[in-house]
């Protein structure tokens, strides 16, 4: 899908809402007005860091900024939408998928991120992280290290409870 591609179906969505649609205004993809509220749509046929940063820029203009992009972008790997959703949300960016039949799937608007609401959901995660952090009774790994196994909490006590067994023997 080519990044042209991408208009028509953002065009008929946008004016379906009552806009008025232009595209390519000052470097902008996709422009749509309706009374006060001006609403950006920048357009890549893959959802990169410099579709991101665009994104970025356009808020300094409107906070009603959308990246659109087509939903084979996402087909892949379900954990990689997460964290690009995650992302998005964070910065208040708005997310549109377009298919290859020109249907147009809004994920999620712009708008406001509520970090609070946001650390109260992973309150859990939390706790669990400390816990393990709690429970460990040394600093046996290398902060970045790959390709290596983790020596977790659970890992320091089974291999003292060895320890203790091999000198019970």
């Amino acid at each position: 899908m080519l990044e042209t591609e991408l208009y028509p179906p953002i065009k008929r969505y946008f004016e379906g809402l009552g806009y008025e649609v232009k595209s390519e205004v000052r470097h902008c993809d996709v422009i749509a007005q309706k009374g006060e509220d001006l609403v950006i749509v920048e357009l890549k046929v893959r959802l990169n860091l410099d579709l991101i940063l665009q994104g970025a820029e356009r808020q300094r203009m409107t906070p009603y900024v959308y990246l659109a992009v087509p939903d084979s972008t996402f087909k892949k790997d379900k954990q990689r939408v997460k964290e690009i959703t995650l992302l998005l949300r964070r910065l208040e960016l708005g997310l549109i998928l377009v298919t290859t039949s020109g249907r147009v799937n809004v994920q999620f608007d712009p708008g406001p991120y509520d970090q609070e609401a946001a650390r109260r959901r992973m309150k859990y995660k939390k706790q669990l992280l400390l816990k393990e952090f709690q429970q460990r009774q040394g600093d046996h790994n290398q902060g970045g290290q790959t390709k290596r196994r983790i020596v977790t909490s659970y890992r320091e006590q089974s291999l003292l409870i060895a320890k203790y067994l091999q000198a019970a023997e």
